[in-house]
Parts: structure tokens; C-alpha cells; sequence
């Protein structure tokens, strides 16, 4: 099996809508403004990641790692989020709407001004 991994890359304005990455680490890495619409980064690990501005609309989340990452202004529309583990993230002005968070840890995150119209919250 094949290790993807890249520590501390700067990937902004990738474009890799529809891309299966999951289990991918990026973990540090700049990923502003990257277009992952519909991506798979189920397991993905994304620790302190920079994705401000990023479209991840419809995207499967599932189980993924985001601790520390600035998800400022990004789209995460209809996006599959069970399970992930977003302590200390920032989503300020972040899309939420629709979002499955179902067993999502939010713990010390950042919803300043997000958009959670008709998103699935992980119960207290």
C-alpha cells in the first residue's frame, strides 16, 4: 500500500475535486483555497491545516482528523463529517449547512458565524 504523505506542504489552490485521499496526512499544510469538492478523505489527517477558502462541499469526512485547523470561510455543504475530530478548529464564516457531524468532537471549536441551516450536530 501505497504512504501518502505530505508534512508542512504549501497545496494552495489545489485542485482535486472527486479524488479518493483518504488516509492521507497533511498534517501543517497550507491547503487554502484548494478546490476538494466531493473528495474522499475519510481518515485523512489534518491536523493544524490551513484551509481557509477551501471547497470541500459534499466531501466524505468521515473519521478524519482537523485539531487545530483553520477552516475560516471554507464550504463544507452536504459534506460527511461522522466521527471527525475538529477540537480547536476554526470554522468562523464556515458553510456548514447540511453537514452530517453525527459523533463529531467540537470541543473547543470556533463557530463564530458558521452556517449550520439544516446541519446533523453532534449531541452534548
Amino acid at each position: 500500500m501505497q504512504q501518502r504523505e505530505c508534512l508542512d506542504c504549501d497545496l494552495s489552490n489545489l485542485n482535486l475535486p472527486d479524488t479518493d485521499l483518504s488516509g492521507v496526512k497533511l498534517n501543517r499544510s497550507k491547503l487554502a483555497g484548494a478546490n476538494l469538492k466531493g473528495a474522499n478523505l475519510k481518515g485523512a489527517l489534518l491536523d493544524s491545516v490551513d484551509l481557509t477558502g477551501a471547497d470541500l462541499s459534499g466531501a466524505v469526512l468521515t473519521d478524519v482528523t482537523l485539531a487545530d485547523a483553520n477552516l475560516t470561510n471554507a464550504n463544507l455543504s452536504g459534506a460527511t463529517m461522522t466521527g471527525a475530530f475538529l477540537s480547536g478548529a476554526i470554522l468562523e464564516g464556515t458553510n456548514l449547512s447540511n453537514v452530517d457531524l453525527d459523533g463529531a468532537d467540537l470541543s473547543a471549536t470556533d463557530l463564530g458565524k458558521a452556517n449550520t441551516k439544516g446541519a446533523n450536530l453532534p449531541k452534548k
